[in-house]
């Protein structure tokens, strides 16, 4: 098992001291990088020397150095913004606006 630690550029970012454990899958690393960037794995395309890093990637084959700098790209997951206006319940409705939607949903469902 080989530690190695490198430096990620990511768009405008650079994130350095970001640990390669080679005793681990490649798909490891990249998990590791979406938690520093939001970038889904299957989003990521990470190029090392000599080509992309692939989920299945064999990192003795791939000469990482220690100290490298490799680059990412990839966009991340949008976040998810909370609904403007939450649900209403019908206990909440006005009394007529209640009868007017019972009836909407008996005639739906009889």
């Amino acid at each position: 098992m080989f530690l190695f630690i490198v430096s990620v550029k990511w768009q405008k970012e650079l994130f350095q001291a970001v640990e390669i454990d080679t005793s681990q899958p490649a798909y490891v690393f990249k998990c590791q990088l979406y938690d520093l960037t939001g970038v889904p794995p299957e989003r990521q395309k990470i190029m090392v020397k000599g080509g992309l890093l692939k989920d299945d990637a064999d990192w003795s084959t791939l000469g990482v150095k220690q100290g490298q700098k490799l680059m990412m790209m990839g966009t991340a997951d949008e976040i998810i913004k909370a609904p403007e206006k939450g649900p209403v319940f019908m206990e909440d409705l006005p009394e007529e606006e209640q009868v007017v939607a019972l009836v909407q949903f008996m005639t739906l469902w009889f």
